[in-house]
Parts: structure tokens; sequence; C-alpha cells
């Protein structure tokens, strides 16, 4: 019988054991450190029409805002170098940024198994496996932005042609609740996979060191047979984070916003949050290692004790 409770009571056990006894300051920075990086993608010229109307934005402005954006970006040519010029630099940086979050989800994972606070050590020793996963986040990444792409372009050119030729948007409402209802599953789907890779893919990439594409082969004939299973640890998932959204929000309003200032800081947001990203990060390795020895990935030795790692860099 797969169970949901026993692992997420487990995982916080684990939690608790890792961080809190004994409590360990230098710890807590090393293996927060780790976690942010895993968690770090886990989003004058002349005078033209833009200028015109500004507090009166209307449907025109908006279906004419790609033909005045060109003759803007044609009379200004430095200013569209610069904007081009920085679209590429955040392009690059979202890449190194993946690449950065694919090494660090293997360093996060190898210090929860093992409850160590290292860095060095699982940065060399995985790092095959965080560019297959890499390579795979890139290809998937890419994939989107041509979807969505295709999505946007063929939303906003029937929506022109519909406010070109109708006298009314009324009659239209019903295909545009159904198109928004399409697209809706669309948006599960994505969230599903995104869960998936997290909590199973990397844990059997790091157990068997195989490619994102084996893992992802490999989770697949676990998940056809185990369907409800996986898609209710989703919902579960899901759930969980909603809670945590939501305690974080209450305890920053307590502290009248002092505690959103402080978690705007990435770094010192991942130490802070630290018990709930070790606790989650062990979750899904739980959870999986319910089907069969090739997902365990914990000692099976479970002490309530656990002996205090060395840690280091």
């Amino acid at each position: 019988m797969v169970k949901f409770i026993e692992p997420l009571s487990d995982s916080v056990k684990r939690m608790s054991r890792a961080l809190f006894k004994p409590f360990d300051i230098k710890k807590w920075f090393i293996v927060g450190f780790t976690a942010f990086l895993a968690g770090m993608m886990d989003c004058t010229g002349s005078k033209s029409s833009f200028d015109n109307n500004r507090g009166n934005f209307t449907a025109e402005d908006f279906f004419n805002f790609p033909y005045e954006a060109k003759l803007w970006l044609a009379e200004n040519p430095l200013w569209a170098v610069l904007i081009f010029i920085g679209i590429f630099l955040i392009f690059i940086l979202i890449i190194v940024l993946t690449y950065l979050s694919s090494r660090g989800k293997f360093m996060f994972l190898d210090n929860v198994v093992n409850d160590a606070a290292e860095v060095s050590a699982p940065w060399s020793e995985y790092q095959r496996e965080a560019n297959w996963l890499f390579l795979w986040r890139f290809a998937f990444g890419m994939g989107l932005l041509i979807f969505f792409s295709l999505i946007i372009y063929i939303g906003f050119n029937t929506a022109f042609n519909i406010y070109q030729t109708a006298d009314s948007i009324e009659p239209y409402i019903p295909a545009i609740i159904i198109s928004l209802l399409i697209l809706l599953p669309v948006f599960i789907i994505f969230g599903y996979i995104d869960c998936f890779l997290e909590n199973f893919i990397v844990p059997i990439m790091y157990k068997q060191r195989v490619s994102a594409v084996a893992a992802w082969r490999n989770f697949l004939a676990l998940f056809a047979r185990n369907l409800d299973y996986f898609l209710l640890f989703g919902i579960i998932k899901f759930l969980l984070d909603v809670c945590v959204i939501i305690c974080v929000v209450v305890l920053g309003l307590l502290t009248c916003c002092v505690g959103f200032i402080v978690l705007l800081i990435p770094y010192i947001n991942s130490v802070i949050l630290l018990p709930i990203s070790y606790t989650f990060r062990a979750f899904g390795v739980e959870f999986i290692e319910q089907f069969g020895d090739d997902y365990k990935i914990f000692s099976e030795i479970r002490d309530e004790e656990t002996i205090n790692p060395d840690v280091s860099f």
C-alpha cells in the first residue's frame, strides 16, 4: 500500500535531526547555499504616437502596438540596439542560472541524503548528471517558449480579426471561454512535469547515474503502473506549497512586513526557509522509495539518532 502521510512525517523527522539536533548555524548556511542554487529558477528619441493618449489606452492602441513599436525602433536605432542587447544578456543570464540551478539540485539532494553540509564534493561528483539535467531543462524551456509564443501570436491575430470585423464581442465569448478551458489542462500538465522533475527525476538520476531522458523513460514506466498515486502526490504537494505561502504571508504581516523585506534577499530567504525546502526535498525521495529497491536512496537504517557529519566546503 502506497502511503503519503508516513513519507511526509519521515521527511519532517529527517529535517529535524539534520538541522536541529544539534543546531549548527554554519551547516544551515552551507546547506542553505545549495538550496539557494537548487531553487534559483524553480522567473530620448524622436516624438511618436507613444506620447499620445497615455491616460486612455484603448483597444485600438493595443492592436496598433506592434506597428507602433516597430516604427519607434526604426526611428530610434540606438535604443533598438540597446534593447536587443539587453534581451540577449537576459537570455544568457537565464541560461547561466539554469545551469547553476541544475548543479545545485544535485548538491542539495546529496546533502539531504547524506545529512551533510558540503559544496565542492557534490559539485564535482554529479557534474555529468547536472549537465544532462541542464540540457533537458534548456530544451524543455525552449519548447515552452515556442509553444507560448505561438499561442500569443494566434490569440492576438484572432482577437484583432474579431475587433476588425465584429460589431460586438458577445457572440465570441463562449468560444473564448472554451479556448481558455482547453488551455487549463495544458498548464496542469506543465505543472505536473515540473513537480515530477523536481521530486522524482532528479533523485532517479542521482541514484542510477543516468541521463534525464533515461530517468524520464524509467519514471514514465513506473508512472503508467501507478497513475493515481503520482497524480495524488502532485495534488498534495501543491496544497503543501499553498499552505507554506499562506504561512509566510501571515508571518510577514505579523512582523509588520519586516519579514517580507528579509525574505526578498534570495540567499537569506533560502537559509530561513531551509527547514521547509529540506523537508520537501526529502518528501519526494521518501515517497518514491516505496516503489522498489531501484529507487532506494536513503539508508535503510533509520535510527532516531544521527551522527553529526563534518561540516566542510
